[in-house]
């Protein structure tokens, strides 16, 4: 696994334990200019960090099937994802994912995410 795949599943992962009830993660890891699309709509980054402020987090996701797509300053994984919400015994949620990430001087910035329930 290349540095920066390994850097970016450590951001990924930290979006979802870290990202959920905490504001100031989204604002110092997602992109100005970031697009977040979910069965319930799209979100730009105010509407993101506002979100965030309520949502509880993960205790624990495992990712499936990674997989890479890598051009100079960017990075796609796709993955599928599952999670346990805090609070919770079992794994509750399970999706395929999609992310984008651009390097920037500061390091890497998520710039697209995307999820689609596996009922």
């Amino acid at each position: 696994m290349e540095e920066r795949e390994r850097a970016i599943l450590a951001l990924e992962r930290d979006f979802w334990l870290e990202g959920g009830g905490d504001p100031e993660y989204w604002r110092r890891h997602f992109a100005d200019d970031g697009l977040i699309v979910l069965s319930s709509g799209m979100m730009g980054k105010d509407e993101v960090v506002s979100v965030m402020e309520a949502e509880r987090g993960w205790d624990a996701v495992d990712f499936d099937d990674v997989r890479w797509v890598h051009s100079a300053s960017t990075s796609i994984l796709g993955y599928q994802a599952r999670a346990r919400s805090a609070g919770s015994g079992e794994i509750d949620y399970q999706a395929m994912i999609a992310s984008g990430y651009r390097k920037d001087d500061d390091g890497w910035r998520l710039v697209f995410h995307q999820q689609t329930p596996l009922v």
